[in-house]
């Protein structure tokens, strides 16, 4: 019964403590930190994709149905990582510094304008989530299939897609999560 009680008094602190209203220097530190980690994900992207493009590469050079399999996949789903990854991480400087003048010129409309974003973003999010799981799910049944059915090749091509699109989802559900803080920030934010 004490503990059921702390329970709810600890969760009810938390609420409230989640709820406080932050002000315009809050707001300017929690933006920064979200595009630092931004910033940051561009190159772990970039290096899962490079890092797939060389595995693929070497893949290339084996005789075994398999292994050039899994080269499809991995080259295939590389060509996003690279390209999420650079954009992510040459557009980050400019955007920061766009949205800080804003948020000193006009911070009523820098919040109205980025929590929208924020939301259409964490919504897309949730997209990808789906649809990375799917590829997973899709790979996995489509190396089994393969697998059953005697084609290396297709067996291999599932198993590099579970691959790729599982560092997809890893990486992608570490920024929903930094854009759920964000977001949270721009809604708690009062200047």
């Amino acid at each position: 019964m004490i503990a059921r009680a702390l329970a709810v008094a600890l969760a009810c602190g938390a609420a409230a403590a989640h709820a406080q209203e932050i002000d315009r220097a809050q707001m300017i530190a929690r933006m920064h930190e979200y595009f630092a980690g931004e910033k940051a994900e561009g190159p772990a992207f970039a290096s899962v994709g490079a890092a797939a493009v060389a595995l693929g590469g070497g893949l290339q050079f084996t005789q075994h149905d398999f292994a050039r399999g899994m080269s499809y996949s991995l080259f295939a789903v590389a060509a996003i990582e690279l390209g999420a990854g650079a954009v992510v991480y040459f557009r980050t400087d400019a955007q920061v510094r766009r949205l800080d003048a804003q948020l000193a010129a006009r911070p009523a409309e820098f919040r109205a304008r980025e929590l929208a974003r924020m939301r259409r973003v964490n919504a897309n999010f949730r997209l990808l989530a789906i649809i990375e799981t799917s590829l997973v799910l899709g790979g996995a049944a489509m190396g089994g299939a393969g697998r059953a059915g005697g084609n290396d090749t297709v067996a291999g091509a599932g198993f590099g897609l579970v691959v790729q699109a599982t560092a997809m989802l890893v990486l992608d559900h570490l920024a929903h999560r930094r854009g759920l803080r964000y977001q949270d920030a721009l809604e708690r934010f009062r200047d």
